[in-house]
């Protein structure tokens, strides 16, 4: 699948393979919040709702992972992560992951009060283009 997200419909990021890159919080979420996991694996477009709530709770899987999946030791924070992938840009299979859960981190922790995920994996030109012209779809 492919997922698009932005706060506010201009600095987008898209992430192919959106399953395999965040297979570990999917699994997460899975159990702890079915009903965004129904969300971020179906063919749906939606506004995080609690947004403060999600992003918190995305901090916690985030940093509880890089303790867990890397033996993460820094405090945590943007420009310590920053360093640190860099340092495990090319040693590591769990790299992509790694990246994709860091883009969405920064891009979580840039956000004010909304955040949307859109579903491309079909019609990616068109929905892309309704999404940059038309705001929201949601």
């Amino acid at each position: 699948m492919k997922k698009l997200y932005t706060n506010n419909h201009a600095n987008i990021t898209t992430c192919d393979d959106f399953e395999i890159k965040f297979k570990d919080y999917l699994n997460y979420i899975k159990f702890s919040n079915p009903i965004l996991f129904n969300s971020f694996t179906n063919n749906l477009d939606f506004k995080i709702q609690d947004f403060k709530i999600f992003k918190a709770e995305f901090n916690s899987f985030f940093e509880f992972w890089l303790k867990e999946t890397f033996n993460y030791h820094l405090s945590f924070n943007i420009k310590n992560i920053d360093s640190f992938i860099t340092t495990y840009r090319t040693i590591d299979e769990k790299f992509s992951e790694l990246f994709a859960n860091y883009n969405f981190y920064k891009k979580l922790n840039s956000a004010i009060d909304e955040f949307y995920i859109y579903d491309i994996t079909t019609d990616e030109e068109i929905k892309y283009k309704k999404i940059i012209n038309d705001k929201p779809l949601i």
